[in-house]
């Protein structure tokens, strides 16, 4: 397990943890000392999450990666793989699920054995985690949305103090399209900026983009969280594009995550919502935590 470390001029610091993905099997006994122990059982981390989710795992899991801020007076925000399942919601009957020509043989294959109260999920694995907050944070949910992030200031041409990224989830629904969840981190002299970023491509049906943006500018107390949701119906744009781009390049290539900003104007936009999180106070310059306009 690698880990990197960063502290901001205003006492705010960032902790970087990366390591494998999950392993496909559990090696350590865990179903004997489950059913000898019960929930006393100390468990390996793969079956450790099999526990907690009532879903088969996507095929790549990246359990011990995790990104965490922490302000001066203790409050933090963390990004990881638990909390990017915990994000995924209930299928019901009135949830729109898309469907692809191999979708009943692929849940079949699936190895659903083990897991007690199956129900069915969303097997696009879409997460609406925006991240977990832990402390005293006053939260505040801005009427207008991007309130409080700054992009002039995140695209300032500036030093990169510290970067780093790292893999949450990934999967490819059974060879039916390609999901994959990720965060990136630039630390500059006058802001953090983190872009959590999941792609869902479902072929021949969709795109799908769910994006969280955490902004913090240095000497302030506030954390900026950004969440949208947008939605591409792929056959419609396939046939406003036709099949080549004006460079020559075939269109179907603008569905690949590299290539996708591209597509951003016929993006419909499903949720936006902008956050606040202030701590107690931001740090001085003589390394003191400032008084809170309460005191």
């Amino acid at each position: 397990m690698a880990v990197q470390e960063f502290q901001a001029s205003d006492g705010w610091s960032v902790k970087l943890t990366k390591s494998h993905m999950l392993e496909s099997t559990c090696c350590d006994n865990c179903e004997t000392r489950l059913a000898a122990e019960g929930s006393a059982a100390k468990l390996c981390t793969l079956c450790s999450f099999s526990q907690q989710f009532p879903f088969p795992l996507p095929e790549e899991v990246y359990a011990e990666n995790t990104l965490t801020i922490t302000a001066p007076d203790g409050c933090s925000f963390k990004l990881s793989a638990r909390q990017a399942l915990q994000g995924i919601e209930d299928v019901t009957e009135d949830t729109h699920m898309p469907k692809v020509a191999h979708a009943a043989e692929w849940r079949a294959a699936r190895d659903l054995k083990g897991i007690e109260g199956h129900k069915p999920y969303d097997w696009t694995y879409t997460s609406h985690c925006t991240g977990d907050a832990t402390g005293p944070w006053s939260v505040v949910q801005c009427e207008k949305p991007g309130e409080g992030l700054n992009v002039d200031l995140v695209r300032k041409p500036e030093k990169i103090l510290f970067r780093g990224e790292a893999f949450l989830l990934a999967d490819d629904y059974g060879d039916n399209g390609i999901m994959n969840m990720d965060f990136k981190i630039r630390c500059m002299p006058s802001s953090i900026y983190v872009l959590q970023r999941q792609f869902v491509r479902v072929d021949g049906v969709l795109l799908r983009l769910c994006d969280t943006r955490i902004f913090h500018e240095i000497g302030t107390n506030l954390l900026v969280i950004h969440a949208s949701e947008h939605e591409l119906n792929i056959p419609s744009v396939l046939e406003k594009l036709g099949p080549q781009m004006p460079d020559g390049r075939p269109s179907r290539m603008m569905l690949n995550p590299e290539n996708v900003n591209g597509l951003m104007p016929h993006f419909e936009e499903r949720k936006t919502v902008t956050t606040h999180y202030t701590c107690s106070s931001p740090l001085q310059s003589d390394g003191t935590t400032a008084p809170s306009a309460a005191s």
